[in-house]
């Protein structure tokens, strides 16, 4: 599954801006085509205010739009009382609600339909003041505050669904569907971005389930789905909340931590690894850990502790552990009824 790198409304506010910068450009080529250029100054404020905007808005998001809709009536109010293109083109109280319509939609780009409601709510009033209308104005400019209102709303709630529907789509994609930890993918993007901040202090272990092949084979991959499972909310339980759990393969678990304290975290998953071959007996685990000193990068980090981890494994099975031992490859097989659905309360 591909995701999309950005949701349409991070899209849209990044690309407003440059998309509304021609504006000003189209209205000196109308007016030169009439004959004049008087509304240059109109179309440099304009600039101005969108270079203002765009600046506050990497400072803090959304404090350059707030800038932009309340000078966008001012400004545009100047636009249409003056000689040109403004007062030829936009007719008083249509100019002014077409274009009320179009900033209605740009403010659903950042705030919710109330957010929208106080903008048209504060451009029908600067637009009744300075635009000193009639009853009859009046009328008409209600029309586009409705239709502004309508389509500012609307768009703000279908920004809304689809915010809400690219983040369950990013959650789902990232989840392992069995156990409820992140998958592969979370994994790597957690690694990656935890490299970049914290190498020195990043420890990833890496938990090989043994036993679960005489699970399936005996029991079925049902009782050993239950067990990786098990295996997981034993994690959850003996993990503190500060690491990241993931399954990133059939049996294989990894957790990253940033605590920095390799004996505490292998002493963490021991406890994981005995709770689950209490309840299972004749399922256990083995263990790499690698700390982020170690290694030159991400990549080797997990390569190390992968290595690790078989190193163990091979161990294990040169010890020939005896079949009885709780928690041995290859001891006693559950009996079904402990695999039965269990649900553990975090």
């Amino acid at each position: 599954m591909v995701l999309p790198s950005l949701s349409p409304r991070v899209y849209l506010q990044r690309h407003l801006y440059v998309l509304l910068a021609p504006l000003p450009v189209l209205t000196l080529l109308l007016g030169a085509l009439e004959g004049t250029h008087s509304n240059l100054p109109h179309a440099l404020t304009f600039l101005a205010l969108l270079g203002l905007a765009a600046t506050l808005n990497r400072r803090r998001q959304g404090l350059g739009t707030v800038v932009f809709l309340l000078g966008m009536p001012l400004w545009l109010l100047w636009f249409i009382g003056s000689p040109g293109f403004g007062a030829s083109f936009l007719n008083s109280v249509t100019g002014y609600g077409a274009v009320l319509i179009l900033t209605a939609a740009t403010s659903a780009l950042w705030f919710p339909a109330r957010g929208v409601a106080l903008f048209v709510a504060y451009s029908t009033l600067v637009g009744g003041v300075g635009l000193s209308l009639t009853p009859f104005g009046w009328l008409g400019l209600s029309w586009f505050v409705a239709v502004a209102l309508l389509v500012g709303g609307t768009l703000a709630w279908l920004l809304g669904c689809t915010d809400q529907m690219v983040a369950q789509l990013g959650q789902a994609a990232r989840a392992d569907a069995l156990t409820g930890l992140g998958n592969r993918r979370a994994f790597e993007e957690t690694l990656q971005a935890l490299w970049t901040s914290h190498a020195s202090r990043l420890a990833l272990a890496i938990i090989d389930v043994d036993g679960l092949k005489l699970v399936n084979d005996e029991q079925g991959h049902g009782a050993g789905d239950e067990v990786l499972r098990l295996f997981a909310q034993a994690l959850l339980l003996c993990v503190p909340a500060a690491h990241s759990l993931f399954r990133i393969g059939g049996d294989e678990y990894v957790v990253l931590s940033l605590t920095g304290d390799a004996a505490l975290l292998r002493a963490e998953l021991v406890a994981a690894t005995e709770q689950i071959g209490r309840r299972v007996p004749g399922v256990g685990a083995s263990v790499g850990l690698a700390c982020g000193h170690e290694c030159a990068g991400p990549e080797g980090l997990l390569r190390l502790a992968d290595e690790r981890m078989y190193r163990q494994k091979r161990l294990k099975k040169t010890a020939r552990p005896r079949r009885d031992r709780p928690g041995a490859v290859g001891g006693p097989l559950p009996d079904p009824a402990v695999l039965k659905p269990t649900v553990v309360k975090l």
